[in-house]
């Protein structure tokens, strides 16, 4: 449907936001950085191939599509909290990320980066790797429950919003000072 052009480096904050004709995008290796709501909304945006070469994504910058899945290049380095609604997987070459069952992790799996809002699963255990829940890391997420085990110590802003299905959070830690929550972790 859409084909970016060789040359161009960034798509720029809101370009194609809302825009429901657009069924698929394939990007060039020359795009380093896509910005904030790029294609957010565009509801019927169903397919999308990233190249290598890519290092940024912004946050809601594919929130609200059609996307079933994605797939990370390895030359990616940051992916905003809320930049995907759907399952991920990544270059096996990628030194920065990782991502098991759909749900994208820091590379040495330490820090939940995102967890897709379009899965379906109701309930979910958090790693026992991972040490830091990122902001916002599970909005707008269909779970009933969620269990987090005693070796997390930062959870991030926000980080159920949107929720409206959640009627379980465990959190299990014996010392709750132990625990980093920042400023309106559970807004």
């Amino acid at each position: 449907d859409i084909i970016i052009p060789e040359g161009v480096t960034s798509i720029k904050e809101e370009a194609f936001c809302d825009n429901e004709d657009i069924v698929s995008v394939v990007f060039p290796e020359s795009l380093e950085t896509i910005h904030h709501s790029a294609f957010s909304g565009c509801s019927n945006l169903s397919d999308i191939e990233l190249k290598s070469g890519l290092e940024t994504i912004k946050w809601d910058a594919f929130k609200g599509t059609a996307l079933p899945d994605v797939n990370i290049p390895d030359t990616v380095k940051e992916i905003d909290c809320t930049a995907f609604s759907c399952e991920m997987e990544v270059d096996a070459q990628n030194v920065d990320y990782c991502a098991y069952d759909g749900v994208l992790y820091s590379f040495n799996e330490s820090k939940l980066v995102i967890y897709p809002s379009d899965k379906t699963d109701d309930e979910f255990v958090v790693p026992e790797t991972v040490s830091i829940i990122h902001h916002f890391a599970f909005e707008d997420s269909s779970l009933h429950t969620l269990y987090i085990h005693e070796d997390v110590d930062e959870i991030g802003q926000s980080f159920i919003s949107g929720c409206e299905k959640l009627t379980k959070l465990t959190i299990d830690i014996e010392n709750p000072d132990s625990v980093q929550f920042h400023e309106k972790a559970f807004a």
